[in-house]
């Protein structure tokens, strides 16, 4: 019993961490929809939403310009219109969720979670301002908002991280618009704002990989009393994450270290006795469970 227990809980705690870069949907515009001669996002709604589907021109596309370029292959272009005026269409926005999730909870945001992150690039046109907000919420109350807001351009793709005050949340929306969309909408030029690979807590940089051989790297001394080994395989680089987790699946520990140091370790002399699991995830998101015993 005690080890189907170690087992699901080491499960689960991979799984968190998979989980933590795709819980936005569609979060690397990979999904496409047809409809006529409009595509939509999955899982988004907006400009598209508010135009004819057999129109010759709608404000949000599928573009193959994504980044990084090891990841997926698509990233959503928005752009407003001026020609359009005083039609929806003009105007550049996406959300996500349905038609009215402009002010609800559209996605769960995973326990923990510290920042909201992306990339993005944007052509302004006539001063105008672009925005990236996520609108956070617990118990379907909205807690708190964090934005980027800009004119500048950013002709490259240029990483972003929104970092969360500290209060409970369970759930999320995000909106992405190429004007300032607030008071009177007014936009000034055909300016265009691109996004890919929203994610929390980490910038993704490349396609999500996870370990189930859990044999793939070795912990020691097990039980141990303070410092914890950790041998990895030889073609770990760079920095490494160490997760502490007690049998609660409460994260108790966190460090990051050198996977080139011999060997990486982490100091456990601070937690009580008893069973934990480590997670190590290397820098290329390999991910990695191991349980151990601290004894006193």
């Amino acid at each position: 019993m005690k080890t189907k227990t170690l087992s699901i809980l080491a499960l689960m705690l991979v799984l968190s961490y998979s989980t933590a870069f795709a819980q936005i949907p569609n979060n690397g515009f990979e999904e496409w929809i047809t409809v006529g001669n409009c595509q939509k996002p999955v899982g988004w709604y907006g400009t598209n939403d508010f135009t004819d589907t057999l129109a010759n021109y709608f404000g949000v596309t599928r573009s193959t310009d994504h980044n990084p370029a090891s990841v997926g292959n698509y990233s959503v272009r928005i752009q407003n219109n001026l020609d359009q005026l005083p039609d929806w269409p003009a105007f550049g926005i996406l959300w996500s969720g349905g038609a009215s999730g402009s002010d609800y909870p559209a996605f769960a945001i995973p326990l923990n979670s510290s920042s909201f992150c992306g990339y993005y690039k944007f052509l302004p046109e006539n001063n105008d301002t672009m925005r990236i907000a996520l609108f956070a919420y617990n118990h379907g109350e909205e807690v708190f908002q964090v934005m980027l807001e800009s004119s500048e351009p950013a002709p490259e793709w240029t990483p972003f991280c929104l970092i969360f005050p500290d209060m409970i949340i369970d759930s999320g929306r995000i909106m992405l618009s190429s004007f300032y969309p607030e008071g009177e909408l007014t936009i000034h030029g055909n300016s265009v704002l691109y996004a890919d690979n929203l994610s929390f807590d980490n910038l993704i940089t490349s396609t999500p990989v996870t370990v189930n051989e859990f044999t793939a790297v070795d912990i020691f001394p097990n039980p141990v009393a303070d410092k914890l080994m950790i041998s990895l395989p030889d073609n770990q680089s760079g920095q490494i994450t160490l997760d502490v987790f007690n049998m609660t699946g409460k994260q108790v520990l966190s460090r990051q270290v050198k996977a080139s140091s011999a060997p990486p370790a982490i100091d456990v002399s601070s937690l009580a006795a008893g069973n934990y699991f480590l997670r190590i995830t290397t820098n290329t998101r390999a991910v990695f469970i191991k349980d151990f015993i601290i004894t006193r």
